[in-house]
């Protein structure tokens, strides 16, 4: 699937990949979708619960991880791998 996008995306923006700007606005949609659930878990999905204590224990749980996530995400943008020669 990545391998697709990147032809897709080496197909029509060509040499801009490259461009810092075009990076960090695909980070920024990545960061977009891994947030898109929070919502959906939090006000949604946890509604046929009937014990609140799981309820609630699934969502901070949940929401760690979440965040977790993007935590590592935004180490591993600032951390920008080195070019190999």
């Amino acid at each position: 699937m990545c391998m697709l996008c990147h032809g897709l995306f080496r197909r029509f923006f060509g040499n801009n990949m490259i461009s810092g700007v075009f990076i960090f606005v695909m980070r920024l949609v990545v960061v977009i979708l891994n947030v898109m659930p929070v919502y959906l878990m939090n006000y949604e999905m946890n509604e046929w619960m009937t014990n609140k204590v799981d309820c609630k224990l699934v969502k901070v749980l949940f929401n760690f991880l979440v965040f977790m996530t993007l935590l590592s995400y935004a180490v591993a943008t600032i951390k920008r791998p080195q070019v190999i020669p």
